[in-house]
C-alpha cells in the first residue's frame, strides 16, 4: 500500500512539471524569433502549369471553326488602349518613387555646382553644419561623426550600439552600424546577437542647415549559430535649425535573409563643441518581431 502511495505521488509530480513547464516554443524569446524568420527557408507558391485539357482544346477550336476567330482575336483593341495608359501610370508612378530625392533637392536650390566644406563641428563658424558662403581657417574636406546609443523596450530586451558616418565634400560616405541585443529569458539563461548594416551613401541635397543622404548597402546578423546577410537601402537627413539643436531621421529598409528588415529612427540633440547627447525614438521589424524603443545617447562630431 505504501509503494501504491509513493508511485503516485510520484506520477502526479511529474506530471505537474510537464504542464507547467509548457510546450518548448514557450521558452524561445524575442531573438530565437528573429533567427527562426531570418533563417527560415522561402517556400514558392507552385506554379500554374495546368495544360488545357481536351474537351477546352476542342471547344476552342470549334468556336475558331465555326466563326473564324477566337476569343483572343477580341483583346487587341484593349492591347493598344491600355499600353500608353500603362507607360503613363509607369511614368507617375517613377516621378513619385524618386519624390523623396528630387522635392528636399529642389527645395534645397542645390544644382551640384555649390561648393561645400565641412566645419569641426555643427555651428562652429556657421550658422548650422556646412560652409557654404562662410570662409574659416578650420574647414575641412572630410569630416565624422561617432555615436553610442542605448535602447529600451520596457520588456526583456536590452540593445546597445554604435554608428559611424564619414562624409566627404564630394557627397559620397560611409554609414556603419552595429547593435548588440540581450534579452533576458523566462529561465533566467539571457540570449545575444549582433545585428548591423553598411552602407555607402551619397547626399544629394545640402545646405547650411539640412544635409540629405540616400544609400545601398548590406543588412548582417550574427550570433554564435551563423551569419546572415541581406540587402539595405537608407535614406535620412540632418536639420541644424539654430544653435546648439540637432535633428536627425534615418529610414532602413531591406532583406535579411529570408525575412524584411525596416527601421525608422528619429532623434533631438543638444550639440556644444563637438559634443552632442540626445534622445529620441525608434521602430524596428524583422517580419514577426517588433521593437518600440526609447532611444538616448551621445555623439562625438569630428
Amino acid at each position: 500500500m505504501r509503494r501504491d502511495v509513493l508511485r503516485w505521488l510520484a506520477g502526479a509530480m511529474a506530471a505537474a512539471m510537464v504542464l507547467s513547464a509548457g510546450p518548448a516554443g514557450a521558452q524561445e524569446g524575442q531573438l530565437d524569433l528573429i533567427r527562426r524568420d531570418v533563417r527560415s527557408p522561402r517556400t514558392k507558391p507552385p506554379s500554374d502549369n495546368a495544360v488545357p485539357g481536351p474537351d477546352t482544346a476542342s471547344a476552342e477550336y470549334r468556336y475558331s471553326d465555326e466563326f473564324g476567330k477566337s476569343d483572343e482575336d477580341d483583346t487587341g483593341f484593349w492591347e493598344t488602349l491600355a499600353t500608353p495608359l500603362a507607360t503613363s501610370g509607369a511614368a507617375v508612378g517613377l516621378v513619385l518613387a524618386a519624390s523623396p530625392i528630387w522635392v528636399p533637392h529642389g527645395l534645397m536650390g542645390d544644382d551640384f555646382a555649390i561648393e561645400a566644406e565641412f566645419p569641426r563641428f555643427p555651428y562652429d563658424h556657421t550658422p548650422g553644419y556646412m560652409l557654404v558662403d562662410n570662409w574659416s581657417p578650420r574647414a575641412r574636406w572630410w569630416a565624422g561623426r561617432f555615436q553610442a546609443e542605448f535602447r529600451d523596450d520596457f520588456d526583456r530586451l536590452e540593445h546597445a550600439g554604435g554608428r559611424l558616418l564619414l562624409e566627404t565634400t564630394s557627397r559620397w560616405g560611409l554609414d556603419l552600424r552595429a547593435t548588440h541585443f540581450e534579452e533576458r529569458l523566462a529561465s533566467g539563461r539571457h540570449d545575444t546577437l549582433w545585428l548591423g548594416d553598411a552602407n555607402l551613401v551619397f547626399r544629394f541635397a545640402q545646405s547650411e542647415h539640412w544635409q540629405w543622404r540616400g544609400g545601398v548597402g548590406l543588412n548582417w546578423l550574427d550570433d554564435r549559430f551563423d551569419t546572415d546577410f541581406g540587402v539595405n537601402l537608407t535614406y535620412g537627413f540632418d536639420f541644424f535649425p539654430r544653435r546648439p539643436w540637432v535633428l536627425s531621421t534615418t529610414l532602413d529598409w531591406g532583406t535579411l535573409g529570408s525575412a524584411q528588415r525596416f527601421r525608422l529612427a528619429t532623434t533631438a540633440g543638444v550639440a556644444l563643441h563637438g559634443i552632442e547627447t540626445y534622445t529620441g525614438y525608434e521602430f524596428q521589424s524583422i517580419d514577426r518581431f517588433h521593437a518600440n524603443s526609447l532611444v538616448a545617447g551621445v555623439r562625438i562630431w569630428f
